[in-house]
């Protein structure tokens, strides 16, 4: 989610209500509105650490990860077939 340069609670806690912290990557529209707000906006957010961390980076690390793990996956799967049909 983006924020679109409006840092305000009610947009974003409806976000966290419906979609949960497990499912927010927390993003701004850089270079048209700075990180700093983004981030002050979210240090002070009223909600756990837990859910900051992972709104902040945790969610998106966690989709690096995914895509690392299918890219792999993906590249074993076509060795294999192109080692079959030769």
């Amino acid at each position: 989610m983006t924020p679109s340069g409006m840092f305000t609670l009610p947009p974003f806690l409806l976000t966290l209500q419906i979609m949960g912290a497990d499912r927010i990557m927390y993003a701004v529209d850089y270079p048209f509105i700075a990180g700093d707000q983004a981030r002050t906006f979210l240090e002070h957010a009223p909600i756990s650490p837990a859910d900051k961390e992972k709104i902040a980076h945790g969610n998106a690390e966690e989709v690096k990860n995914y895509l690392f793990t299918f890219v792999v996956l993906i590249r074993l799967i076509m060795k294999h077939n192109n080692t079959c049909f030769e």
